[in-house]
């Protein structure tokens, strides 16, 4: 009912860009402002609720100054983006959101007990096997960017 509501008040433009890639930009209203969502036009349902998330979960628009704060938003967009889906989240998002930070400079296991941290916060928890194949990632994207 809520999604249906803020689908139907959203406006719509879509614009070409540069590249001739066809562009959509969204305009969300909520208690905290007015949100513009700007994404290439054929995008995933799941990607396009991810940054509806944002929206609904009042998330900040500025800049976000910590580590932390970024994990947080991040997975609390992505699990309600998957709850309105009906999917569970995946280690791959979690893994997206990891690689990131991992730009950032941060230490792996840094993100791995702060992703572990807020997922605890939000409820929900990775059973040993999915907690493992996170750290292997997260260890296997450092070692990708050292490579570079």
């Amino acid at each position: 009912m809520i999604i249906r509501t803020i689908f139907a008040s959203k406006k719509q433009i879509r614009k070409w860009d540069d590249d001739k890639d066809t562009m959509a930009y969204c305009t969300y209203s909520s208690q905290s402002g007015e949100y513009q969502i700007v994404l290439p036009y054929k995008v995933s349902t799941r990607t396009r609720l991810h940054e509806l998330g944002h929206v609904l979960l009042q998330h900040p628009k500025e800049n976000i100054e910590y580590t932390d704060q970024y994990i947080r938003r991040e997975i609390e967009a992505e699990l309600w983006a998957c709850t309105i889906c009906g999917k569970q989240l995946s280690i791959d998002s979690l893994l997206n959101i990891a690689a990131q930070v991992l730009e950032w400079k941060e230490k792996p296991n840094y993100i791995f007990t702060s992703t572990l941290k807020v997922l605890d916060r939000c409820g929900c928890t990775l059973n040993k096997s999915r907690r493992s194949n996170l750290w292997n990632g997260i260890r296997e994207l450092e070692s990708f960017g050292k490579d570079l």
